[in-house]
């Protein structure tokens, strides 16, 4: 399949610094005591003035640049280096990161990305309507109420490691994954949101217990956009022990083979 000849960007992925604790279930309730990682606030990159014209200057990995008609910033499918300079505007201190915020959201609005003419949008609900794709440094998954983990479909976001490794292990205990729909800010909003989640290959799993805006327009201060409803994130730990058992499974097989 198409899907099969996308490469994957792999990385160092570090199931040391997680507790050996196990679970057979394939239920995302099933609660465990990992020891997680220290919960992140994000921020999402939307510009000051909310309009698709702004945003669409921004830096990311994906689309095309509607003022210039050209490929921006670096291919959402390829770790390269410029994208280290590309994203420092939304590594500012004063704006997008600043003290307590562990990572950034690019964010997409998706009529601007199907060349339709951007002059014919209003600003109502902009923010509502944007869809969240990935970190400047992570993939991000949501689960949702209903059970389903969803997270932005390749080709807008770098196919990470650990990212493949969980949708693999999610599909392989007949879990609900959507990996082909971003989450979108409106589903936040109707309070579709159970737990959100950010992962790399050398921090695997880190919970996120809320997600800010920017100041834009006439509001001077962050925007609190959404809170984890508790601090237990069920399903993160239980994803979490689920890789921890799958490095541990290879891990085993490695040193067997070596044996051999």
């Amino acid at each position: 399949s198409s899907q099969q000849s996308i490469p994957l960007v792999r990385g160092h992925a570090a199931f040391a610094t997680i507790a050996p604790e196990s679970t057979t279930s394939n239920s995302i309730d099933n609660e465990s005591h990992l020891s997680l990682p220290t919960p992140i606030t994000a921020c999402v990159a939307i510009p000051n003035q909310l309009t698709p014209e702004s945003l669409s200057i921004l830096p990311r990995r994906h689309g095309m640049n509607l003022n210039l008609q050209r490929q921006v910033g670096s291919s959402a499918s390829a770790k390269v280096s410029s994208w280290c300079r590309i994203r420092r505007p939304l590594e500012d201190p004063n704006r997008y990161k600043p003290p307590g915020v562990g990572e950034v959201i690019l964010v997409r609005k998706p009529e601007t990305e199907r060349g339709t003419n951007i002059m014919t949008y209003s600003n109502d609900n902009f923010i509502d309507t944007l869809e969240l794709l990935e970190g400047l440094i992570s993939n991000l998954f949501v689960v949702y109420k209903d059970g389903t983990v969803r997270t932005a479909p390749v080709g807008l976001v770098l196919p990470g490691y650990a990212r493949h490794l969980i949708i693999q292990e999610l599909n392989e205990r007949e879990m609900k994954v959507d990996s082909s729909n971003p989450p979108t800010i409106q589903d936040m909003r109707d309070g579709l949101w159970s737990e959100v989640f950010v992962t790399s290959a050398i921090r695997l799993v880190v919970p996120v217990e809320r997600i800010i805006m920017p100041a834009t327009g006439a509001n001077v201060n962050p925007l609190i956009l959404w809170e984890a409803p508790n601090d237990e994130y069920r399903a993160t730990r239980m994803i979490q022990s689920a890789m921890y058992q799958r490095g541990c499974r290879q891990a085993t097989v490695k040193n067997v083979v070596t044996s051999i």
